[in-house]
């Protein structure tokens, strides 16, 4: 549609159409494409801040959050052509890095390396198309407009070599670290949870879970992750101790796939034996490294079990 609009709106300025009620129509093509704009970003925002950790895609959240808020804002700039084929290009981006996965079946470097050739091939024939329709404008505007683009595919390749952009289509529902976990025959999940501070629940990065462990007591850490039908990938749990001279270590990366198809996410779990007093996290991970989420936890020896409630996962 706003492809269509667009086309619509240079073939006006341009004279091509003289159809009476599309030319005056003219003038609210921008706001609709203004409107579409804000919808898709929003979308997009929503989408990526549940599928990402925030201390890790804070930059690509900002990124986004800057770009919904400039279309509300800057209303003139975004009128200017080579601005709304920059934010198309962006759109097409982000919609093909979650799409692209699904006719694979599976995500990794490769896959993203087509999703943005396939955002740039989708882009080239809109521009031969605005070429034909308004050539004096493509003419005027080719340098600010590639500059633009260029711009975009580079801020966008570059936030996935830094590991900043999240393994889309992949979203983690829940995690969290246990005490015991037992699968009843309904294949519901039962842990049991120690209570936590309202600081910790709603300020983990801040405050991190305690966990009081007694004597040699496993510690368990669950994560659904939900995927769509079509994809099977593999999930690794990356279990890291934090030391005053090293700083975090990997102690143990624990795999298992899964495979999509429901709602709430695969459930899956990993448990530890060895877990001394002190800082600790788990990544969630796919095997390529890409980060869906990381819990921070701390733990504590104690002589009694903890206080703890029964959970349905």
């Amino acid at each position: 549609v706003v492809c269509c609009l667009l086309l619509l709106f240079q073939a006006v300025s341009s004279g091509k159409i003289h159809t009476r009620w599309l030319v005056r129509a003219a003038p609210l093509y921008p706001l609709v494409v203004q409107f579409i704009f804000g919808g898709l970003l929003s979308v997009v925002f929503v989408y990526y801040f549940r599928s990402s950790a925030l201390v890790v895609s804070w930059p690509l959240l900002l990124l986004l959050g800057f770009l919904f808020a400039g279309n509300e804002l800057w209303k003139k700039q975004l009128e200017r052509l080579e601005f709304q084929i920059a934010v198309l290009f962006i759109l097409f981006l982000f919609f093909s890095i979650f799409t692209v996965p699904l006719f694979f079946g599976t995500i990794g470097t490769v896959v993203f390396a087509l999703s943005v050739l396939f955002s740039i091939l989708v882009m080239g024939v809109f521009l031969l198309l605005l070429a034909v329709i308004a050539p004096s404008v493509v003419r005027a505007k080719a340098l600010r407009m590639f500059v633009a683009l260029a711009t975009s595919a580079f801020t966008v390749v570059g936030l996935y070599a830094i590991n900043v952009l999240p393994p889309i289509p992949l979203v983690t529902r829940t995690d969290g670290v246990y005490h015991s976990l037992l699968k009843t025959d309904g294949g519901e999940y039962l842990a049991a949870s120690e209570a936590t501070s309202w600081k910790e629940e709603y300020f983990p990065l801040f405050y991190p879970v305690v966990y009081h462990r007694t004597l040699d007591e496993a510690v368990y850490f669950y994560s659904a992750v939900y995927t769509p039908t079509v994809l099977t990938v593999p999930i690794v749990h990356v279990w890291q101790r934090f030391g005053e001279q090293d700083g975090w270590q990997t102690v143990s990366r624990i795999s298992f796939p899964i495979s999509g198809g429901r709602d709430a996410g695969f459930r899956g779990y990993s448990e530890k034996q060895s877990v001394d007093s002190g800082l600790w996290r788990v990544l969630v991970e796919t095997d390529d490294g890409r980060i869906l989420s990381r819990k921070t936890f701390t733990v504590i020896g104690a002589l009694l079990p903890p206080d703890t409630e029964t959970v349905v996962l």
